[in-house]
């Protein structure tokens, strides 16, 4: 099959299986942030800054080595899942032996029981390593569709049971553990041939290789993202946290579930693609990159054009602090969704030197931003984003050019049209809202805005580029191109 059909047919099965349950987690998130406090948010970011960081040794790269190998034995593989489930329990260890430093560090006596039951997510993970990845591999994204949707399904309940039931922090640290179980149950009962795991690493040595190279810049790429939690939690308390990592997550929500969609459709695709032939396909990642980026601008900016009245309307008065960090968040974000994309392609040609260049470069552009931005409070934290994402994109690319085919130029001209187009839409939306919705707390208004945005930007892309709209009508409604092809 043509690869440009499997990734199109990945994205539709990945979408389909997300579609239903990103609609019910996105409803049980905002009855859960109404049920909670900022202080539970607040203790929830400081313990995935402990267990974001283990994630990475516990996974090693196990997966995306396992994925992108050109030839890998049965052999291998079982070693390499040996390998898998010794760095997760070895992960579970050292996490539970972080509580007390955790606790030293926040100031936080109830970080000493929450940490050690978040470490037993690692050693759980692990077992998904192999299952996980074979699918992947063998680009059977019908069956991944159904058991993310039976993993978040899982988390989702137990998340909202455990706050309806006044459990506070505690629905914040079993709703992921509950998800992880069901992911690996899952797995193992799609999988028919099971390859049971060997503990001779040496016999995968260049396959755990890679994985450690890919491991190190992930490590790095975790100084990025949690850098802004650490610091802040250093100078700022745990309320400022809590309006902070509120306002990201927002802000982070079209992005990571989008971009979650996408990265795992491309990496194994673009593997298959760099292991079966020697075209040049740089063309369809700048078409690739131009068609989620009419996506995701829209569902960012959008976000921004309507937070004075999505935040108090949906999560209550108490937010109001998270309004203006959110907007100027979503306002740089979809640079993110760039740096991504490239990061997935580059481990996708299996250039994991570069990412890692890539990711100790990030390390420390970000940590310094944030450092100075949080003497600014809140706002200046979410500020530093607007320096760092371009400064750090601008390295990224130019490292990266002789690899991917192309640079700024051609990236800024591919996105040129979704940017135009949703600044407008942001526009009229945020004015009609100025000036005709004096209630925050209004919630059908909040639905008008985003009716009358959608409206907006879907007229604007259809009379302004024809060609995209029917791309993103194709990819997602294939039969409408043989529809398309008899009226014509």
């Amino acid at each position: 099959m043509h690869h440009g059909k499997e990734f199109n047919r990945a994205l539709r099965w990945l979408a389909a299986g997300r579609l239903a349950a990103q609609t019910l987690s996105w409803a049980i998130t905002i009855l859960v942030i109404r049920l909670l406090t900022p202080a539970d948010y607040g203790l929830a970011a400081m313990v995935s800054t402990v267990s974001t960081l283990i994630t990475l040794v516990a996974e090693f790269g196990f997966g995306v080595a396992l994925i992108q190998a050109r030839e890998i034995s049965r052999e291998q593989s079982a070693n390499v899942f040996g390998a898998a489930i010794v760095f997760g329990i070895l992960s579970s260890l050292v996490m539970m032996a972080l509580a007390p430093v955790a606790v030293t560090f926040y100031g936080e006596a109830r970080l000493a029981h929450i940490v050690p039951v978040t470490a037993a997510s690692f050693s759980i993970a692990a077992l998904a390593t192999l299952p996980d990845a074979q699918l992947r591999r063998e680009l059977r994204f019908r069956a991944l569709s159904f058991i993310d949707f039976i993993s978040a399904l899982t988390g989702g309940l137990t998340t909202l049971a455990l706050a309806f039931q006044g459990k506070g922090v505690w629905a914040l640290v079993y709703g992921p553990l509950a998800a992880n179980t069901a992911r690996v149950i899952v797995l193992h009962i799609i999988i028919p041939d099971r390859i049971m795991p060997r503990f001779q690493l040496r016999k995968a040595f260049q396959i755990i290789r890679f994985g450690g190279q890919i491991t190190i810049a992930r490590f790095a790429t975790y100084l990025v993202t949690q850098s802004d939690i650490l610091i802040a939690g250093r100078f700022l308390g745990k309320d400022a946290v809590g309006y902070y990592s509120v306002a990201l997550d927002l802000a982070m929500l079209p992005l990571s579930k989008i971009m979650n969609i996408v990265n795992q459709a491309a990496l194994p695709t673009l593997s298959k693609m760099d292991r079966e032939t020697s075209d040049d396909q740089r063309p369809k990642l700048l078409d690739a990159l131009r068609r989620v980026g009419y996506v995701i601008f829209p569902g960012i900016w959008g976000i921004a054009a309507v937070a004075p009245w999505l935040v108090p309307g949906f999560l209550g008065p108490k937010w109001a602090s998270a309004i203006l960090p959110l907007q100027i968040v979503c306002a740089i974000l979809p640079i993110r969704m760039v740096s991504t994309l490239v990061s997935t392609a580059i481990t996708s040609f299996g250039r994991a030197d570069i990412e890692l260049r890539n990711g100790l470069t990030a390390m420390f552009i970000f940590p310094l931003a944030f450092f100075a931005g949080v003497h600014f409070g809140v706002v200046g934290l979410a500020g530093a984003w607007c320096i760092a994402l371009p400064l750090n994109l601008f390295i990224t690319l130019f490292r990266s050019k002789k690899v991917l085919g192309f640079g700024h130029f051609e990236i800024g001209m591919a996105l040129s049209r979704p940017a135009m187009y949703s600044g407008l839409m942001v526009i009229l939306v945020y004015g009609t809202g100025q000036l005709f919705i004096a209630d925050p707390l209004n919630r059908q208004a909040i639905l008008f805005l985003v009716l009358e945005g959608a409206a907006i930007y879907i007229a604007t892309l259809w009379f302004g580029d024809r060609k995209a709209s029917l791309d993103l009508l194709t990819l997602f409604l294939p039969k409408f191109k043989g529809f398309q092809s008899k009226q014509a």
